[in-house]
């Protein structure tokens, strides 16, 4: 999954050597257990409160050992492995997580609500006094570079659109290339009462998973 393909090993050559204070804002929205197996010297693992950062604990991570950090603490936590001023050898940091099937997020929420590596799928956006958002040719809009002027209303319709732009073959690479395995974002609500009974990026995130599901399906015949 896109944001996790180089984030799984991580060598401390020695005690010059660490990672500062941070969360995973790939996770964010999505938020995964960690688990943290700690392989070679023995190193100090720091584990802090975000909204009380002197509230802060520590604990040896020796070899063999197992880190294990709940979802929640990606919200409420920060981790480090600070640089050591005493003499120590080379450890490695192997980091698992359990992956969570690609969804939709809604833009409004803010960026600490979804993942870093979210691909916006909607139309030009311009606000005052805020950065304009470029268009996609995933947006529900007749020109989705200029605006969202000319949208499609439900989801019927919708589905037919993305089932005859998806049968032009360039166009079928593009969207798989740009859009398979990643999480989405738009401008509809996904939860609660307010959810969006039709929302574009849904047909989207489904359309090509599926033809993902296909291309595995026909590899295995």
């Amino acid at each position: 999954m896109v944001g996790y393909e180089q984030r799984i090993v991580i060598r401390y050559s020695d005690e010059t050597v660490g990672i500062d204070w941070h969360k995973h804002s790939e996770d964010n929205g999505v938020d995964t257990p960690v688990l943290i197996v700690s392989v070679g010297a023995v190193r100090p693992f720091h584990l802090r409160l975000r909204k009380d950062p002197n509230q802060k604990w520590e604990q040896a991570a020796g070899h063999g050992s197992l880190i294990v950090l709940p979802a929640s603490f990606n919200d409420t936590h920060k981790h480090a492995i600070l640089k050591e001023k005493h003499p120590c050898g080379v450890r490695i940091s192997v980091n698992t997580k359990c992956l969570i099937k690609p969804k939709v997020f809604n833009l409004k929420d803010g960026t600490g609500h979804y993942p870093r590596y979210a691909v916006y799928v909607g139309c030009r956006y311009e606000a005052p006094g805020k950065p304009v958002i470029e268009g996609t040719p995933y947006g529900n809009g007749a020109n989705p570079f200029a605006g969202r002027a000319g949208a499609i209303k439900t989801e019927v319709a919708f589905r037919k659109y993305v089932a005859e732009r998806m049968s032009d073959p360039a166009f079928r690479t593009q969207a798989l290339d740009d859009l398979r395995g990643k999480h989405l974002l738009c401008w509809c609500r996904q939860s609660g009462p307010d959810r969006a009974k039709f929302c574009h990026a849904r047909v989207w995130l489904e359309a090509v998973n599926q033809e993902t599901a296909k291309s595995a399906s026909s590899s295995a015949k």
